[in-house]
């Protein structure tokens, strides 16, 4: 038996050594980044938890110091700043400053330091936010060469130094900006300014929109590169969704921004990362091993233990680092609190409810419990089975599944097991991840599924041992769970989807107290009227359709921020 309390979660933060072959990836970018013209962007592509940042961060240590000065930029950290620009000027300033510190000769520091200067001008500048008036304002001795502009005025006379001084304060600053920087990088010898944006995807849609927008503003000066990280479909649905209401009608192609052309025009180097699907496990767990301070015990438990479960787990193709890191930690919890359980049993649970393919099952599963496993195992072993009649919303079982089921195979424990419902329970505990809804949602609808299930199978059964009592307990319990989903759909506010969600509540409760009302008179041996029998099975199609409006709304939350964002 393990010592649990020794095991720790694993941290979602970038990896030091992060194998993977993202050395290669990074070797690879470190000689385009320092062997050529310093004036593009690399777009690292990928969806949250892919390892964006992980990479990102390993191109910069390889990066050589006297070629280059690294700029880490967090959007996520200084999203509620009014203008991102200056967050990110103010990041290149001290980064600069600390390179100097470190690499520069006293003429490079006596550049940096008038750079420096000129930055710290146009973020007051940006901060006071306006334009250049007549005269010689305070803006515009921050933006320029002081002595120079006070010169000109009293050489040309006030009306002259109004006609030739810049009207739009962004002008003089970027203008200003440009000069500093070019200067810059011809007095040390080609040196890159890089800029390493991470957290994008954290970020709402306008503060990630904004922090692009930014870049642009630097594709002018030389000797800068970006190195960005994002989910490219989500930057691109938000800029597709932001631009929308500059189109006529829906028929209008016009000369609408699309979000995929937009991201073209500002990554000249594209490069989404590969699967996770595509590394071996023991790789992967090497790897996180590698970069956390784990006890012994707890290495040897993820080698040895976690490995055949994460195998199936990679083997869906839809898991990223992060999914990976949950399922770790997911399973170091339940173990922490409840040690007398049976690791095995927690881990298949788990794999199941992560792998996406296999989701629907844990769900029947939640529903059904014990039953539905007898059956599935009679279903893997080739035997007669009932799956479709207990859980007919289900569909095909994959051969993924049963290739996990089989005996020899890690999950084939779940067959074995005896009393599977705390089990269940807590992986339902663990993985209630369900946007919109929250946990407690979620339970609800699972026992409202559950109750009905007893009702349909005791209808399907049409025996003459079906009765009144056989439908009342199932039923009120039905229409006690469709209560509290009730006051829990209401706490979803305006959430998409929700008011029809609500709807087919309603509807189902009154048509649960409609069949309660009807049967209430008879005796509890009396079996049902024929429609009694025809009202309660028409409560099936509501369910169904109950959950398709729940799906929907997790859909809908799934764009979480972005979504809600962009809409309003």
């Amino acid at each position: 038996m393990e010592d649990y309390s020794k095991f720790q979660i694993i941290l979602d933060v970038p990896a030091q050594n992060p194998e993977l072959n993202f050395a290669e990836f990074a070797s690879a970018f470190k000689d385009i980044i320092e062997g050529s013209e310093p004036r593009f962007s690399i777009g690292i592509f990928g969806g949250w938890g892919a390892g964006k940042t992980t990479l990102m961060m390993e191109i910069l240590n390889k990066l050589d110091e006297k070629k280059s000065v690294t700029v880490p930029f967090s959007a996520w950290r200084y999203e509620k700043e009014e203008h991102l620009i200056i967050p990110l000027l103010d990041v290149v300033r001290d980064s600069l400053n600390h390179w100097a510190k470190k690499r520069g000769g006293r003429h490079i520091k006596k550049v940096v330091a008038k750079t420096a200067a000129v930055i710290g001008g146009v973020t007051e500048s940006i901060l006071r936010g306006v334009s250049i008036k007549a005269g010689i304002p305070k803006v515009l001795e921050l933006s320029f060469d002081a002595n120079k502009a006070l010169s000109a005025v009293t050489i040309q006379g006030k009306k002259a130094a109004q006609r030739e001084a810049p009207r739009s304060f962004y002008f003089a600053s970027f203008e200003s900006l440009k000069a500093c920087f070019t200067e810059f990088h011809k007095a040390s010898d080609g040196v890159r300014i890089v800029v390493f944006i991470v957290d994008l995807d954290r970020c709402l849609p306008e503060s990630a929109l904004e922090v692009l927008e930014s870049m642009k503003l630097f594709f002018d000066f030389d000797g800068f590169v970006f190195v960005v990280g994002l989910d490219q479909q989500v930057v691109e649905w938000c800029i597709d969704n932001r631009y929308a209401r500059y189109q006529v009608s829906d028929t209008d192609d016009g000369f609408r921004i699309r979000g995929a052309d937009y991201i073209k025009k500002i990554f000249q180097v594209p490069f989404a990362l590969p699967p996770v699907a595509q590394v071996e496990a023991k790789v992967l767990l090497q790897a996180i091993i590698e970069n956390g301070n784990i006890h012994i015990d707890q290495q040897r438990d993820l080698q040895d233990r976690l490995r055949p479960h994460l195998e199936h787990l990679l083997a869906g193709g839809s898991a990223n680092l992060r999914d990976i890191k949950r399922f770790l930690n997911s399973y170091t919890l339940i173990m922490k609190v409840h040690q007398g359980l049976d690791p095995d049993v927690v881990l298949a649970l788990q794999t199941i409810a992560f792998t996406p393919d296999w989701r629907e099952i844990f769900d029947a599963i939640r529903v059904h419990g014990e039953e539905l496993i007898r059956e599935i195992d009679n279903l893997v072993n080739g035997q007669d089975h009932c799956v479709g009649e207990i859980a007919p919303d289900l569909g095909t079982i994959p051969l993924s599944f049963e290739r996990y089921l089989q005996n020899g195979a890690p999950g084939n424990v779940l067959l074995q097991s005896s009393d599977l419902t705390k089990y269940i329970n807590l992986a339902t505990s663990a993985t209630a991840t369900d946007l919109g809804g929250g946990s407690s949602f979620s339970f609800e609808f699972a026992e409202l599924q559950r109750n009905l299930a007893k009702v349909r199978r005791a209808i399907s059964s049409a025996s003459s041992a079906l009765s009144v009592a056989t439908l009342n307990n199932p039923l009120r319990e039905a229409h006690n769970s469709l209560q509290s989903m009730e006051s829990h759909t209401e706490n979803l506010g305006s959430l998409g989807h929700s008011q029809s969600l609500m709807n087919l509540i309603r509807d189902s409760s009154q048509r649960i107290e409609r069949i309660l009302n009807d049967i209430a008179p008879r005796e509890s041996t009396e079996p049902p009227s024929p429609q009694v029998l025809s009202a309660t099975e028409e409560l099936g199609n509501l369910l169904t359709e109950i959950s398709e409006a729940i799906r929907q709304l997790k859909a809908r939350g799934r764009l979480g921020s972005y979504g809600a964002k962009v809409a309003s």
